[in-house]
This record gives structure tokens, sequence and C-alpha cells, in this order.
């Protein structure tokens, strides 16, 4: 696949905002700036787009997408090229080094990361929001080749039992463009992980102290108590647990065609989960 190729496979991935200036992440009213150069990107996406700003979004594949707009409500995906560099930001890791399994993930937390579900018979697939002009829907694409040791990890982190696929409750991974995988847990179920000796205290403690204030702010924010779907009296709160480096190339089967957006402008966040 080349520049301003139409791309035809599945879009997911993180969702950044850029202008002439550089790289952002955008989330609410937090807007913060990569500190990498990335001139020669910028250039790249603008040659694409014929915008001086707009939204792009990088997959765990590190292949960077953006949205063109191919008639007054239609928009296409197309692709600008490969990341070859690393984005880094000021108080916040997207990319750490030798962070352990089943510590709290480090980076940001919302709009990050291509997402894929997991069933409760232990499948993980890809489910995509479908739209036209009339209707939406979603459709489920598998994957035919997710590593087994990540698998088991989900299952001890998410199951009731421990490695066990009936028991399993059903939820998301997310893995960010340098491959690192995490999953959301109820504050209930890390108490009991801890308990049973799966997730350590004192480390998620330690953590907690070294964090910077930007990822306290995150972590307080994306961990407020909110309605329990099953039960709406409940109220429930989720901790991001890391699950590894994932290096292995997902696929999936969808038929190779673009995810078509139909919008008034290039705001297609409520497109994507």
């Amino acid at each position: 696949m080349k520049k301003g190729d139409i791309y035809d496979k599945h879009v997911r991935g993180s969702k950044y905002v850029y202008n002439i200036d550089g790289i952002y992440y955008k989330d609410r009213d937090i807007k913060i700036p990569t500190t990498t150069d990335v001139s020669k990107i910028i250039e790249d996406i603008i040659d694409v787009r014929k915008e001086n700003s707009g939204r792009i979004i990088i997959n765990e594949e590190r292949e960077i997408i953006t949205y063109i707009r191919k008639k007054k409500n239609e928009w296409l995906p197309v692709y600008v090229g490969q990341l070859n560099k690393e984005l880094v930001f000021e108080d916040i890791e997207i990319n750490p080094r030798n962070l352990e399994i089943g510590s709290l993930w480090t980076g940001f937390l919302r709009k990050h990361g291509s997402k894929y579900k997991f069933s409760r018979e232990g499948r993980i697939y890809f489910l995509e929001k479908i739209q036209s002009n009339t209707k939406s829907t979603s459709i489920t694409y598998y994957v035919q080749n997710f590593n087994n040791s990540f698998l088991k990890r989900i299952c001890q982190l998410r199951g009731r039992m421990q490695n066990s696929y009936n028991w399993l409750n059903a939820g998301s991974i997310w893995i960010n463009e340098y491959g690192h995988m995490w999953t959301a847990i109820t504050q209930d179920r890390m108490k009991y992980l801890i308990k049973k000796d799966v997730l350590k205290s004192d480390i998620i403690d330690q953590q907690w102290r070294d964090f910077s204030n930007l990822q306290k702010n995150l972590l307080n924010e994306y961990t407020k108590p909110q309605k329990d779907r099953r039960n709406k009296d409940k109220e429930i709160s989720w901790y991001p647990i890391y699950l590894g480096k994932y290096e292995h190339q997902i696929q999936i089967d969808r038929p190779r065609e673009p995810k078509i957006i139909y919008s008034i402008d290039d705001n297609y966040d409520r497109w994507f989960d």
C-alpha cells in the first residue's frame, strides 16, 4: 500500500489530531502535543488530505490512516504511511519499557489503541460499526490467529475461574501502535486478584506514587464509578491492567473494502470505539 491509496482494511487505532505545528492527543478539554519532530509525517498527511488540520488514526501495525471527503457527506479512509518513529508525550508513557504484566497501564486511556473484544467463549473479534445514509448496525469479524498465551492472560484476569472459557466475562482489549495491550477489570475483580496474589498491590501502589499528575488525572477520570449495564442500581469502577507487548499480526475474516463514513465533517470519533 502506498501513500494516498484507499485503505480497505478494518479502520481502528489511536485517535490523534494534527495541524501544521504537530500531532496532538485530544480528548474533551485535554490537548497534549507530542514532543517528537513529526514534520515529515505532517507533510505527508497534508499532501493526502489537502487540509492543514484534521484527524488521523494509527493502528497496531503503525499504519497512519486519515479520512478525505469524497462527496458532501461521504468520507473515505486513506493510507498516509507507516509510523517510523516514536511519538513521545510529556508526563505520559505510551511506549513504556519494562512495564510488568498485571501493572496499571501507563498511557492514554480513551481514544487510544485498536479495540478488539472477546466473547464468553474466549474468542477474540473486531466489532465494526456500519453506517449508511438510512441506518447503522454492527458486524462481528473474528480474529483468526490470536496468540494463546495472551488469551490465557485475559481469561485469568476476566474469568471467574482461572483459564476457564466457560466462565469468562466478555469485554475488550486495546493494542496501541507499539504493541502494548491492556484490558479493563472492575475494582471488585482487582481486589479479588490481589487477594489471590495474581496482581501485586505493592507494585500498583508504587505505580500510583510514581505517576505524573497527568497520569493520575487520566486514571481518576477513567475509574469514576458508572452505572452497571446489567444492574442499573449498581455502580462499578474500571481499572486498566497491562497484558504485555503483543508482537503478532492480527488477521480477521473481514472482506477487503473501505469503511465509508457519512458525516457533515471529519469528526468521525463517534463511529469508532
